[in-house]
C-alpha cells in the first residue's frame, strides 16, 4: 500500500516537473517573441538559454512518461 503511494506520488512530482518546465520555456519563448516584435536586443545568450530550456524540458517529459533520463 505504502508502495503504491509513493511511486503514485512520485509519477505524479515527476509531471509536475514536467509540465512546470514546458510551462517556463512558453513563457521565455513568449517574453523573447514579445522583445523581437518591439526591437528589443535579445542577447545571444538569451537564445541560447531558450534552446537549452526546451531540450532539458523535453528530456523531463520523457522521463516523467517512464523513460530515464539520459
Amino acid at each position: 500500500m505504502v508502495r503504491r503511494w509513493r511511486r503514485r506520488r512520485q509519477v505524479t512530482q515527476r509531471a509536475r516537473l514536467a509540465d512546470d518546465a514546458r510551462n517556463a520555456v512558453w513563457l521565455m519563448a513568449a517574453v523573447v517573441a514579445d522583445a523581437e516584435r518591439a526591437r528589443a536586443e535579445v542577447p545571444a545568450g538569451v537564445a541560447a538559454c531558450l534552446h537549452v530550456w526546451r531540450s532539458w524540458a523535453s528530456r523531463l517529459a520523457e522521463w516523467a512518461n517512464g523513460g530515464e533520463p539520459e
